[in-house]
């Protein structure tokens, strides 16, 4: 065993930082963030299906070379009974890498988070947000509600508009998309338990200048560094994902799979020469679990090594740990841990 998972080490050798991943409670919601800064050697991109293709977040995430990604835009989906005849379908736009596409004979006039070629973010909205900016936008993803305009909640028109259901107004799950004042930093995630009014207010106070709310409940999925944090649940038709220049997902995850395949083999050849006993079977289970938990510890050792905590200072002026944030910026140390939760994911189906 030490020596397969020795040559995870060997074949990618050198750690360093790579994309952040955010983990903290602010003012008791937990929240799960990515931050991306528009100035790495990462890219971030606006990803669909095909018009009625549901796909799982995964799929979506390794058709188009990406590692880290969340669920996208609200849409119609096959377990919902008034969708039966519109499956995959979606009032929102969306722009691909400048291509325009309708999810549905009705489109809605929705504010859109939008991206430019130059990785600068904005809003816009036909006729009421920077309307003179259509054509620069090279990604972009319509939803609602637009939660924070210039640091401004925007909520109240939505609900003069009658576009606050009751869905919204419970807790529950809220997924959104929002960038920092200097629109450096782009951040997507999740908020637990929380209204989309508290949703709104946490996000200006977390630092978010312009906010877009996005799909949740069953639709929640969240994948980081090719492993499932949250999720999945249902397929979906678009997400948004970060892709690092350098990193091809296939040749990672054909890397994983021989990986996968020498430990499995290394695992029955220790398991017993009888297949069908239960002595085999127990043995096989206890390799496998032992397997995972290695590679779980593997994981562990990496970030732990390139986390850091996150503090709030309290009403007596002392700093209280509020939760952490993982750094990996190096391509070496990005391929490692990334292969590590591919040979994990892969033996945790077995």
């Amino acid at each position: 065993m030490k020596k397969i998972l020795f040559l995870l080490l060997i074949i990618i050798p050198n750690y360093s930082f790579a994309n952040t991943y955010i983990e903290q409670n602010l003012y008791g919601y937990k929240m799960k963030v990515i931050e991306y800064d528009i100035s790495s050697l990462y890219n971030l991109k606006f990803i669909k299906s095909t018009q009625t293709d549901e796909r799982s977040l995964k799929d979506l995430l390794q058709e188009n070379n990406a590692i880290t990604g969340v669920n996208g835009a609200f849409f119609c989906p096959g377990d919902y009974s008034f969708c039966k005849n519109k499956v995959g379908t979606t009032n929102n736009e969306r722009i691909i890498e400048g291509e325009f596409f309708e999810g549905h004979e009705f489109t809605m006039n929705l504010p859109m988070f939008s991206i430019d070629k130059d990785k600068n973010s904005f809003i816009y909205q036909k006729d009421y947000i920077n309307g003179d900016k259509f054509d620069k936008i090279y990604y972009g993803l319509s939803n609602w509600p637009l939660l924070l305009q210039d640091g401004n909640n925007m909520l109240q028109e939505y609900y003069d508009l009658s576009m606050i259901d009751n869905k919204m107004k419970v807790k529950g799950t809220r997924n959104f998309i929002c960038n920092n004042k200097e629109k450096s930093k782009i951040y997507f995630g999740l908020v637990y338990s929380a209204t989309i009014d508290e949703l709104a207010g946490l996000l200006k106070d977390f630092g978010c200048s312009d906010a877009l709310n996005l799909d949740a409940g069953l639709s929640t999925a969240f994948i980081y560094n090719s492993r499932y944090i949250v999720g999945p649940q249902r397929n979906i038709i678009d997400a948004i994902g970060i892709e690092r220049d350098g990193l091809v997902v296939k040749d990672l995850n054909n890397l994983g799979e021989k990986i996968t395949n020498i430990i499995l083999k290394d695992i029955e050849k220790k398991s017993g020469k009888n297949k069908n006993t239960k002595r085999y079977k127990k043995n096989y289970d206890k390799l496998l679990s032992k397997y995972i938990l290695s590679l779980e510890e593997l994981r562990k050792n990496i970030y732990s090594k390139y986390s850091s905590d996150i503090f709030q200072t309290n009403i007596v002026g002392e700093k209280d740990i509020i939760g952490y944030k993982i750094d990996l910026n190096d391509l070496n140390s990005l391929k490692l841990v990334n292969l590590v939760n591919i040979v994990y994911s892969n033996l945790k189906a077995k």
